[in-house]
């Protein structure tokens, strides 16, 4: 994939923060490597560790001026946060594309004063949140795929779906559903599908991976759901949204499939 970084959308507890965000760093995962050699070998080896969540801080610009920003959401240092960041492969993100999330406590909120303006640096702990239920689940890997790129919906899917494997043998080892709802006019749930054919008729509802019913009443609003590490997934997922009293809802999914 060859893009750039205008294409990167960042998304924090249903808010989009592309607007006030200059730069997400590095973010994946990285393992301990450790030296192990006997003294008549050649050649030193090398032995993986265990993996970490590995999350640069979100370089911001400070805006407390703004009702409803991300220093209004950062500022308290108390926050445990859904993030999300989706890269556009070159352009806006769009369903099938690469997707980082996972479940962060922040770590520590930071003035940067620039060159004529200040930034503001929002530090996210790598060591795993005790309510995450990735981590609970034993999940590992932060990346996936968009199953909803962020835009508006006013009816159920009836599209075909994102195949995220391919025509191999598939384990039975679940995977993590993230939502990010933006705006509704109403209650709203979102989902994801599964399917063995990538046909309309063919999808079915994918146990465990539902937001439920969320109310509009006080949005943005976020969430993550583990499915069991041992959940059988098919080959093909989309997105679906069934609506309450909604008319339309505006949201951004994410599906990461266990490895």
């Amino acid at each position: 994939m060859r893009t750039n970084n205008k294409w990167i959308r960042p998304y924090l507890n249903g808010y989009r923060i592309g607007g006030w965000a200059a730069n997400v760093g590095n973010v994946g995962y990285k393992c301990d490597v450790q030296p192990e050699h006997a003294y008549t070998d050649a050649v030193k080896n090398s032995v993986a560790g265990f993996a970490e969540i590995a999350v640069d801080p979100i370089n911001t610009i400070l805006a407390p001026d703004v009702a409803t920003g991300v220093f209004e959401l950062c500022n308290s240092g108390l926050g445990t946060y859904d993030y999300m960041i989706a890269y556009g492969a070159p352009g806006e993100p769009i369903t099938g594309n690469p997707m980082f999330a996972w479940r962060f406590e922040q770590a520590g909120y930071e003035a940067d004063p620039g060159s004529g303006f200040v930034m503001a640096n929002i530090a996210l702990s790598t060591t795993f949140v005790t309510n995450n239920p990735a981590v609970l689940g034993g999940y590992g890997s932060p990346w996936g795929v968009l199953a909803h790129a962020d835009g508006a919906e006013t009816a159920a899917n009836t599209a075909i779906g994102i195949d995220d494997w391919g025509a191999v043998t598939l384990p039975n080892r679940g995977g993590l559903f993230f939502w990010h709802l933006f705006s509704s006019d109403g209650t709203v749930t979102l989902s994801l599908e599964e399917a063995s054919t990538n046909s309309n008729g063919s999808f079915g509802a994918l146990s465990g991976a539902t937001s439920g019913s969320i109310t509009a009443a006080v949005l943005p609003k976020s969430g993550q759901v583990a499915l069991s590490n041992t959940a059988a997934v098919k080959r093909y997922i989309r997105w679906q949204m069934a609506k309450g009293t909604a008319s339309t809802a505006t949201f951004a999914l994410g599906w990461i499939r266990g490895r």
